[in-house]
């Protein structure tokens, strides 16, 4: 019978050297061996999805994240690139406002941003909302980025026009006041009812 506890690691041979927090590389090398056959095994097509996910842990780690709406809200939180449900690539999410996810770093805040970060270390930290990530070293380009070189199209929950630059097409969602089409606002207030058929311009 297997045991009831497992573990992926051997704690004596955790490289104490290497450049990632140390919760996160008791289960790296399994990570990355995951992600690795994933990739040898999976046919991959153009149309992907990007999106924040949690691995849940109830243990005790300052790394813990706390994301609304998640069907397990605590844990550890992951950047993962999927398809039809299956997980190709991800990384390791890090909580310090320096950082979106391992490997990728953003720039220092301007002096402005600086004001409204000392505003925000006085709330509540929730990670309920998405990070703000500059246009060349955000997380969903730097996924995107460990994918065979190719074009895609990536759908997020957010509209990342970066991704563009990078040679991907993407489709996210957007706030109704943002300048967006309105008869395409009235057939999203009209959800869960009939939907109008969108007037199209045919080409012969």
């Amino acid at each position: 019978a297997a045991p009831a506890h497992s573990s992926v690691h051997h704690h004596t041979k955790i490289d104490e050297t290497a450049p990632l927090l140390k919760v996160f590389r008791a289960a790296d090398e399994w990570s990355e061996h995951t992600q690795a056959v994933s990739a040898q095994i999976f046919l991959l097509g153009s149309h992907l999805a990007v999106d924040e996910c949690i691995i849940r842990y109830t243990g005790r780690s300052n790394e813990i994240t706390l994301v609304k709406g998640k069907p397990d809200p605590l844990g550890f939180k992951i950047w993962v690139i999927a398809q039809q449900g299956f997980f190709i690539r991800w990384l390791w999410h890090i909580k310090d406002a320096k950082y979106g996810a391992v490997g990728v770093e953003l720039p220092p805040p301007t002096s402005s941003a600086r004001g409204r970060a000392t505003a925000a270390r006085k709330m509540p930290a929730i990670e309920d909302k998405p990070i703000a990530l500059n246009s060349t070293q955000s997380v969903i380009v730097a996924v995107a980025n460990m994918l065979p070189k190719a074009t895609y199209h990536v759908f997020v929950d957010n509209l990342f026009r970066c991704l563009r630059k990078h040679g991907h097409g993407a489709t996210g969602t957007a706030r109704p006041n943002c300048g967006i089409d309105k008869e395409l606002q009235q057939d999203t207030k009209a959800d869960g009812g009939p939907k109008p058929a969108m007037s199209l311009t045919k080409s012969r």
